[in-house]
């Protein structure tokens, strides 16, 4: 596997869609057209909304910041903007129709109540109880709070099935879902694998790592990689394998690899991962248990709050300084 460079470009916030070889991507003050294929910006405007999440809907684009989300048409002129008093709940578009908001919050002990609103029509479809947070994860909706997870749906909020549990210090984590199966992550060390059916608890694995997984589809399996092992878990059946690739005490080793983000991308066999404090991306082999692809980029680093994001054939990774590095995937290896 290897990853050729195709270019940086500066001052990209977080948001940028892409769409086969062409690339749009907002700089916090003007959004751009990008084409990859032959390397070279098409056009650009000035847009008075820093965005967080930008797509296009067919022959508009919605941009999405705190307070509002935006209808562009494709040569970015504004065609409405939408104010949402009390924010978004979350950054992203569901079914191209649907923005999690919030509706109302209690700064007394700091607890949302959540809506979700059409952005065509303006108006929110239902709301949670207090304390709940929406999440889409799948296709499903899904509600957590620290004591209750509930499916719903998407339609009018109403509750498919509740389950009780006890999260401590946060809300339940999604770790991710395939067909029947939902795995979250309860506290700092518990995961649970539950029945997107009927809310019954599959398995639960308690004192392991709940985070640094990417779920590879066509296995049924959470794979992750961390500075000191490789960890597996079927999802169906909740069994766990770990594979140590170093000792603790080898991670204090400077010129050691330490990946220490939870958003990762999988292509086949390959974990597309960074190094926690070095511009270092890499892609590590599942089956092999080594890195086969390394690539570093100087004076910077890849923050993990920054999501890795692969587009067959391009690979895009956010450094600390906002630009946005480009690779495209070769079928050569070296």
């Amino acid at each position: 596997m290897y990853y050729k460079k195709v270019i940086s470009i500066k001052y990209v916030s977080k948001s940028y869609y892409v769409s086969g070889n062409e690339l749009l991507y907002n700089d916090g003050k003007s959004l751009y057209h990008y084409d990859l294929l032959n390397n070279k910006e098409i056009y650009s405007a000035a847009v008075n909304k820093g965005f967080e999440f930008i797509k296009r809907v067919k022959e508009i684009i919605i941009g999405i910041s705190s307070f509002a989300y935006t209808f562009l048409s494709l040569d970015f002129q504004p065609i409405k903007i939408t104010l949402v008093e009390n924010g978004l709940g979350d950054y992203n578009l569901f079914n191209d129709n649907l923005v999690i908001v919030t509706t109302d919050y209690d700064y007394t002990n700091f607890l949302p109540k959540q809506g979700l609103q059409d952005v065509f029509s303006d108006k929110v479809l239902w709301e949670t109880d207090l304390g709940q947070t929406i999440h889409i994860k799948a296709g499903q909706v899904y509600t957590f709070s620290f004591n209750e997870i509930n499916k719903r749906k998407i339609i009018n909020g109403e509750v498919i099935w509740s389950l009780k549990i006890t999260a401590e210090k946060t809300v339940p984590k999604f770790i991710a879902a395939l067909k029947s199966i939902l795995i979250l992550g309860l506290n700092e060390n518990v995961l649970l694998g539950i029945n997107t059916e009927t809310g019954e608890v599959l398995w639960k694995i308690e004192n392991f790592n709940n985070s640094s997984y990417v779920l590879d589809e066509n296995e049924g399996r959470l794979k992750g990689i961390t500075g000191i092992g490789y960890y597996e878990i079927d999802i169906v059946s909740g069994k766990r394998h770990r594979t140590l690739l170093r000792s603790i005490e080898e991670i204090s080793n400077p010129e050691i690899f330490d990946s220490q983000r939870d958003n990762f991308v999988l292509i086949g066999d390959h974990i597309i991962t960074t190094d926690c404090s070095r511009g270092i991306i890499a892609a590590f082999n599942t089956k092999t248990l080594k890195y086969d692809w390394i690539h570093e980029e100087k004076d910077v680093y890849f923050p993990a709050a920054k999501p890795i994001k692969f587009y067959d054939p391009y690979l895009f990774v956010l450094d600390n300084k906002s630009t946005l590095h480009i690779f495209k995937r070769e079928d050569k290896i070296v």
